[in-house]
């Protein structure tokens, strides 16, 4: 299970980055809560995530005949902010349009 204190410092890093942006606090709570969802699925801490798993979580988001295209253009862009932006990982997260088109 990912230990609180990782998850904890990792969305307090997270909150800090958007806070800079002047990003809504409700907007915020929403980014945080995207990407501890994303770490409890995998039940890993953000350094042990890899593009592969981002694939597979939005793969599996997409498949979901409940999920709203605005969501998942939402939680897309939650996780590539913390990933991309905020930790500099190296890694290029996309999705495709035919991806989309069964939501």
């Amino acid at each position: 299970m990912v230990k609180d204190n990782n998850l904890d410092s990792a969305m307090l890093h997270l909150k800090a980055e958007l806070s800079l942006k002047d990003v809504k606090e409700k907007d915020i709570n929403r980014y945080i809560a995207h990407n501890k969802s994303f770490l409890m699925f995998f039940d890993k801490t953000p350094n042990y995530i890899s593009k592969d798993d981002i694939d597979t979580y939005l793969g599996f988001l997409a498949s979901d005949k409940d999920m709203k295209r605005a969501i998942y253009h939402e939680i897309f862009g939650a996780l590539k902010f913390f990933y991309i932006d905020v930790l500099k990982r190296k890694f290029e997260i996309d999705y495709s349009e035919e991806e989309l088109d069964i939501l």
